[in-house]
């Protein structure tokens, strides 16, 4: 029960944004040497044939036990059991999902078209699913030790969500990204490319916080609301059962 949600406001993964975007309009008018240096857009087809061509390596890259773990794309039938496709506002989309320690739906179509923003993008979208991954198969060395299986509470997959959130951006922020960048694109990393990991943490951190604020929330209503809440959060297809022990099988493919 997993997300990367938000192409921009939420989880700053995804950059469909063209030279006149608000952070050049913060800085000043965009001059016309600004303009000619700029990146060539890609059409919306090939950001997302590109990111789809790219995704498998860098998977095993960010990390090599993965090596067993399928990656769909979002026109995937059995996805349309778990997420609304077409959400109400386009920020509650999500660019990727896992409910499954075999298994990522990546959303190819929310792929950046600035090609020097490909690569960090898919970085970041593939490290927040593996993190997910992670904690599906347990940790024995946590204390306590950290059993093997996905949340058994809708309450839990929102703390285990925000966390994701959380350790994604320390991730980034820690350096891994960029000396991943340099190994297998270039160095050193181009400022363009740099910006955008420091962009994409921090909107990692916001969507941290607005999880948080959540949490806060639903745990201030009666117990026994508190698990309908942290379901309706999640955004789930209409397709998912609403008796929540049923929706729980469906999600994670249990009899």
């Amino acid at each position: 029960m997993s997300g990367n949600r938000g192409p921009l406001d939420e989880d700053g993964i995804t950059d469909t944004e063209v030279l006149t975007d608000t952070r050049v309009a913060d800085a000043g008018p965009v001059t016309s040497t600004a303009r000619k240096s700029a990146p060539k857009l890609l059409t919306l087809q090939q950001a997302s044939a590109t990111a789809r061509s790219l995704a498998r390596n860098w998977l095993q890259r960010i990390d090599s036990t993965m090596k067993n773990v399928e990656l769909l794309g979002w026109e995937s039938p059995e996805l349309s059991t778990f997420v609304s496709k077409k959400p109400a506002k386009p920020d509650d989309a999500y660019s990727a999902w896992t409910n499954s320690p075999v298994l990522i739906f990546i959303n190819y179509e929310l792929a950046p078209r600035r090609p020097d923003h490909m690569d960090v993008w898919l970085i970041a979208v593939l490290r927040h699913e593996a993190f997910h991954i992670e904690w599906f198969k347990g940790d024995p060395t946590e204390t306590p030790p950290r059993p093997k299986g996905h949340p058994q509470t809708f309450l839990l997959g929102l703390e285990h969500e925000k966390n994701t959130y959380q350790r994604t951006a320390r991730w980034l922020e820690g350096g891994d990204a960029t000396k991943l960048f340099e190994t297998h694109v270039q160095k050193p990393i181009p400022v363009a490319a740099r910006n955008e990991i420091k962009r994409i943490a921090a909107q990692q951190r916001a969507g941290c916080r607005g999880l948080e604020a959540a949490l806060k929330q639903v745990m201030t209503l009666p117990s026994a609301a508190r698990e309908d809440a942290a379901f309706a959060m999640f955004g789930f297809s209409s397709a998912l059962s609403q008796d929540l022990k049923t929706a729980m099988k469906q999600l994670y493919n249990e009899p």
